[in-house]
């Protein structure tokens, strides 16, 4: 899941110093597009955020499971939870919810069967929107696509991260150098 660090607000501040009640309200004065990060002993909550609204709270385990609201604000008050409150552009937000509310067109390829160019020209003349979602253990990368084209593109290696023309280059000379998991997800709502 893209959740990108590269523009932090607040991080790594524990719970027991701050009025969560308060950021969570400056957070939509602010119109916040990004995300809430509340780190437990055993996992994390992710709270989505689009103009200060939040549009999807998540719990990060071993897997993503949606959750409401009002239990991450129960673990922010937890003694031991560590937040961060970072800010990224609503297109990477849109990616994050096509890849969470969205069915699966392919799940689970790898770029050992797949070839990134010919996918993309494939959904080109579909006129797909949706997102392809491509990883492996040390990067990952996301092309959210309307109408056939690749309207935003992120790629994450490490601590970098790279956004535009660049990161979709990128994500295709990786996906042709090595073995890469490749999800894609389509527009058309879970039931």
């Amino acid at each position: 899941m893209l959740l990108l660090k590269n523009k932090p607000l607040v991080q790594n501040l524990k719970s027991n110093y701050v009025r969560i009640e308060e950021l969570i309200l400056e957070m939509k004065e602010k119109k916040l597009t990004g995300f809430i990060e509340v780190k437990l002993k055993n996992s994390k909550d992710v709270l989505l955020y689009n103009s200060g609204k939040v549009v999807k709270v998540l719990r990060i385990d071993h897997d993503v499971h949606i959750t409401d609201k009002n239990s991450v604000v129960f673990d922010l008050v937890r003694v031991g939870a560590v937040f961060s409150v970072y800010e990224m552009k609503e297109n990477f937000v849109k990616m994050i919810l096509f890849s969470i509310e969205n069915e699966p067109m392919y799940k689970n390829l790898t770029t050992e069967f797949i070839d990134i160019r010919k996918l993309m020209k494939k959904l080109q003349k579909d006129e797909f929107n949706g997102v392809i979602h491509v990883y492996s253990s040390d990067c990952e990368g996301g092309i959210l696509m309307e109408s056939g084209l690749p309207s935003e593109s992120v790629y994450m290696e490490k601590d970098i991260i790279e956004e535009g023309a660049e990161a979709l280059e990128n994500i295709v000379r990786e996906s042709e150098r090595r073995i890469a998991n490749v999800d894609v997800f389509t527009d058309k709502k879970k039931k």
